[in-house]
């Protein structure tokens, strides 16, 4: 949606502790049963919310193309998002 209107979402996409994913891990960080789990997916999590940031300052600044370059299949997100 950002893309399409050139303006970015107020949430902050770059804070992998606000959306419900984030919180679930969060809800799991102390439990042993799941501390491999955590640690691979939270790694993976991150990432993502780091990249998503990324192309939405991409879109504030007005580098819409970037932006939607960005988004093909292949490219970071899309890989972070399938290993998600």
């Amino acid at each position: 949606m950002a893309i399409c209107t050139g303006a970015a979402p107020p949430a902050d996409p770059g804070s992998a502790e606000t959306c419900a994913l984030g919180h679930w891990l969060a809800g799991i960080k102390d439990d042993a049963a799941f501390e491999l789990l955590h640690v691979k997916v939270d790694a993976v999590h991150i990432g993502f919310h780091v990249e998503a940031g990324r192309i939405l300052r991409l879109v504030a600044a007005g580098k819409l193309g970037e932006a939607e370059s960005s988004l093909a299949e292949g490219n970071t997100l899309a890989k972070l998002s399938t290993e998600l």
